[in-house]
């Protein structure tokens, strides 16, 4: 993957074609990365739902 700044749209676009279940990784490992503002523990992201 490139190291080069990406912008919000390019990112945007990025996601536009992703796999659902792959979304759901992304805003999995966001929330942990960046909005875990309680500090929960990690947990693996289920897809067997």
């Amino acid at each position: 993957m490139s190291r080069e700044k990406k912008t919000a749209i390019d990112v945007i676009e990025a996601i536009e074609y992703m796999d659902n279940e792959e979304r759901w990784k992304l805003i999995h490992e966001l929330y942990f990365k960046y909005f875990n503002k309680e500090g929960h523990d990690y947990q693996p992201l289920d897809l067997d739902y």
